[in-house]
């Protein structure tokens, strides 16, 4: 019996006796492989944070202090073979519930007493998972309770309205009125289906998957939702929602037998049959040859907006091992990693797309994927170059394999990301959930691909001999692998309103065929909708809702104040000691506000990458990026606007003049590799090659595409943005950098570097650019913070005054005056000048986009400069937010997101 077995028989030995129950039939959530006798499904219990010791469920209260978030979740596998429910199922399951919780919106209800630091749910192709999380213990407990009553005992199961409402229905306030069909659900699916790359990802996984559950969209085709009937949403739920289909996943430092107690709550008055489970079991798609190239039509606002090609792989027709899997992450990275990996380097020079797009390797379903291409291709012709293009580099790297220092740098990337497991700002018991579920809802040992240590340990001692098995992999998984589809979207500036007009058309055809009971049931339906929208919960039923009690808080600040010292150069130096596994992460921070030239500010992102993406005096682009990865765990440059923190118990409203502009260069290696890190940051600063004008056009072509797909995707972030422009400082900055306003900038720019005779405005702002910033690193505007182990930091402060002192002494070789040949050009008017200054008068207020779905936002300012306010105004924003203005807006105006 393994260690896993030992434990979980103990666990349950512990908790049955502790309850008087003698068997497990009497109680459902045990058991990786559950007996027939036994209704549920497995039960995972948690609270190791190291993913490559995961087999290890009990570690040392050390470890349990590892994480803070305790997390819980319940996944479910399953799709409709032939309708779109997943996706209406999983939005449905916050609405009402008929058990515990009779509210109209009790998470709406429950995130406004709640500390959660995770409330959503995921809807995958095979599985839907609904997590939570929490760092207040009392508060995951309500999290945790309130979730399992919305999976099991949905009141949306017994009352079509909820479909109507979060689903679909058909709409009409008068008789004579035009027939229309709303819902969330439907009106958030219409916004996916205007998204390009959305569309790229459904067409390819239907073409790659013609006889599984995988060729059926789980989201919901805008076009099928409205043929989903209550009944069928009835026995979706009967058939997937029940303990014997879920899969309960705890992690954290909470006592075991709590988990278990709160999970015998939920699922011991559940009625569920007792059939076999494997009805949910995803069947395998066999694998297939010969597929034709798939071509479809996207919407577009021009016929010239450019063809999406990728080609695709279904990679394994069965379970692959933990081996194989790392080896296929390692060729992922060498080939698509970085900007200089052979595969995307070779895509972007052919100068046929803007972007590569498909994503690579693609872990989360039962058959791995791989997809790769261009998008912005001008012709179709072009486009089947660019396939003809990957299958020639795939080929040569099958036949000659990689360089070493392109593995070196790979295995070094990839491990140092398997051994850090930052999981950014995601509870990390959340992230170990997701990737275990790779395995684990396949019937899979959760762990299996956690296990890295050993996988890790043959690899490398397989490279150290000198085997080819990376460019073994490329051969036998994409070269040979004759399970793969060519697929091509094609720009079609007609096909929304064709789209709209169909819609309209089928409405008017299908109110026609309506006789006046049909009618009046819709009229009905309206009204009954809307009472129930604008209907108020009652007081006995909110009591039902659990919530945090003052006692229940605790005062957790975990503050880690830094030790503060001063560097020769003026700039200043701070320290954290921190557990950090002996990984140094080293924050070069630079205040730019008074040194760069308000038109500049736009160039910013563009010099941010440059940094990074080209030659340098001493290392081709290529091998720069190499010699990063090879030697850092990571090294980024980004800008953040952020005002000063006022040490007073109210906050004090920013000041036009508090808006402060930050560039950031932010590494992390380990201790040895301290001096390598800051020698490449040196490199960077002082000695890329900003006037590489092929790279430059790459890049802003690159940026002109990526703001194209999100405004498209994610409108709302652009309209809040440009809401902000108007109202502070730092929301102007913000919207210059990342708004409509950087996008029209970066537009300009592209312009500009593409004529002979304006390219060297380019050139001369970025050198501008980096005249002041390293003007900046040699003053009091510089900050480096390092975070590490307290006996790294000596040698690591060592290296940062080391840096500095380089810093200074190289500054004067390269003061050169760049204005003389060139004035600044303000990219918002295309006028020269020399404005300094900081507000930037944002005048666009409305802008057209290819969807069905429109972003609308309106905004001002609430408080003046200089005034104080209190904790109470976030109080307010969050009942707003939370109660009056979600209940609006999402019920009554059925839109699909605020």
């Amino acid at each position: 019996m393994s260690n896993l077995q030992l434990i979980r028989s103990s666990m349950w030995r512990e908790w049955a006796t502790s309850r008087n129950i003698t068997s497990r039939t009497q109680y459902s959530g045990i058991g990786k492989r559950a007996p027939r006798s036994c209704p549920c499904g497995p039960v995972l219990t948690t609270t190791r944070s190291s993913p490559s010791r995961s087999e290890h469920l009990r570690p040392t209260p050390l470890d349990c202090r590892t994480s803070l978030n305790t997390v819980s979740c319940v996944a479910l596998r399953g799709n409709d073979p032939v309708k779109p429910l997943p996706r209406t199922q999983s939005r449905e399951r916050f609405k009402s519930f008929i058990n515990r919780y009779p509210v109209k919106e009790p998470f709406v209800r429950l995130i406004q007493g709640s500390l959660n630091t995770f409330l959503n749910a995921f809807t995958y192709p095979d599985r839907t998972v609904y997590p939570v999380a929490s760092r207040n213990l009392p508060d995951f407990y309500n999290l945790a309770s309130v979730y399992l009553d919305a999976v099991f005992y949905p009141r949306a199961a017994h009352d079509p309205r909820i479909l109507a409402q979060e689903g679909w229905h058909y709409e009409l306030e008068n008789a004579s009125d035009p027939l229309t069909v709303t819902g969330v659900v439907l009106n958030e699916m219409k916004g996916v289906y205007s998204n390009p790359e959305a569309l790229l990802a459904r067409v390819t996984q239907q073409a790659l998957f013609p006889d599984n559950t995988y060729s059926v969209d789980s989201g919901g085709d805008p076009t099928l939702i409205p043929t989903l009937e209550f009944r069928d949403f009835q026995l979706f739920h009967e058939t997937f929602y029940s303990p014997s289909n879920a899969r309960l996943y705890f992690y954290g430092d909470d006592p075991e037998i709590a988990r278990l107690d709160l999970a015998h709550a939920s699922l011991s008055a559940k009625e569920h049959s007792r059939g076999d489970p494997q009805v949910s079991a995803v069947k395998r798609q066999p694998a297939l040859r010969g597929l034709d190239p798939v071509r479809t039509r996207y919407p577009a606002q021009s016929n010239s907006s450019g063809v999406y090609t990728t080609l695709n792989w279904v990679l394994n027709e069965f379970t692959v091992d933990a081996d194989t899997a790392l080896a296929l992450a390692v060729v992922d990275h060498l080939l698509l990693g970085t900007s200089a990996s052979i595969l995307r380097l070779r895509l972007i020079q052919t100068g046929l797309g803007d972007t590569v797009v498909g994503g690579g390797l693609d872990t989360t379903l039962q058959h791995m994927t791989f997809s790769v291409g261009l998008k912005g291709v001008k012709t179709e012709e072009n486009a089947s170059a660019v396939i003809d293009m990957v299958n020639m580099c795939l080929a040569e790297v099958a036949e000659v394999g990689f360089s070493d220092d392109a593995i070196e740098a790979s295995v070094n990337t990839i491990e140092f990301q398997l051994r850090e497991f930052n999981t950014g700002g995601y509870p990390k018991g959340l992230i170990l959930l997701l990737n275990a579920l790779n395995t684990w809802i396949y019937d899979g040992d959760p762990f299996e691909y956690l296990r890295y240590d050993e996988p890790l340990r043959r690899l490398k001692a397989a490279l150290h001999a000198k085997s080819p098995v990376l460019k073994n992999i490329v051969k036998r998984y994409l070269v040979n692998n004759e399970h793969r589809v060519a697929v091509y979207l094609i720009p079609d500036d007609r096909l929304e309103a064709a789209s709209q007009a169909k819609e309209t058309a089928t409405l008017s055809a299908t109110k026609m065929q309506m006789n006046t009971a049909d009618i009046e049931q819709i009229l009905e339906q309206t009204r009954e909708l809307k009472k129930m929208q604008s209907a108020v919960d009652s007081d006995d039923a909110l009591r039902t809702i659990p919530r945090l009690s003052i006692m229940d808080l605790v005062l957790d600040e975990r503050e880690t104040p830094p030790d503060i010292m001063q560097a020769e150069t003026g700039g200043t130096i701070l320290t954290h000691s921190l557990s950090t596994n002996g990984i140094v992460y080293i924050d070069l921070c630079v205040e730019m506000t008074s040194f760069i030239p308000s038109p500049d500010v736009p160039f910013l992102p563009l010099f941010e990458r440059l940094l990074l993406e080209v030659d340098t005096a001493n290392h081709t682009r290529v091998d720069f990026s190499r010699l990063i990865a090879a030697k850092t765990g990571g090294l980024r440059v980004s800008h953040t606007v952020v005002t000063p923190a006022m040490e007073n118990p109210k906050a004090r409203v920013a000041m036009e003049e508090d808006a402060r502009l930050f560039l950031t260069l932010r590494g992390k290696c380990t201790l040895e590799r301290m001096n390598d890190l800051f020698q490449i940051v040196y490199d960077a600063l002082f000695s890329a090659n900003l006037g590489d004008r092929g790279r430059i056009i790459e890049i802003l072509r690159e940026s002109v595409s990526s703001f194209k797909t999100r405004v498209v995707s994610s409108g709302h972030v652009f309209v809040a943005s440009t809401i902000g422009a108007h109202g502070t400082t730092v929301g102007s900055l913000n919207e210059r950098l990342a708004g409509i306003s950087a996008f029209r900038a970066t537009e300009r720019m592209l312009e500009l570097a593409n004529a002979e005779d304006t390219y060297e405005h380019v050139l001369t702002a970025l050198e501008r650019l980096r005249r002041k910033v390293l003007a900046a690193i040699t003053s009091s505007a510089c900050v480096i913070n390092i975070s590490a182990d307290g006996e790294s930091l000596p040698t690591a402060i060592a290296s940062a005054r080391h840096f500095l002192k380089s810093s200074l002494h190289s500054v004067s070789k390269i003061t050169k005056t760049v204005e003389g040949d060139f004035d600044v050009l303000d990219l918002s008017t295309g006028q020269h000048g020399d404005t300094v200054g900081q507000k930037h008068a944002n005048p666009i207020l409305g802008f057209t986009i290819p969807t069905t779905v429109n972003y609308v936002g309106s905004g001002g300012r609430l408080f003046d400069p200089g005034e104080y306010v209190s904790g109470t105004a976030a109080v307010a924003v969050k009942l707003l937010s939370t109660r009056c203005h979600h209940s609006h807006t999402l019920e009554i105006q059925r839109v699909e997101d605020l």
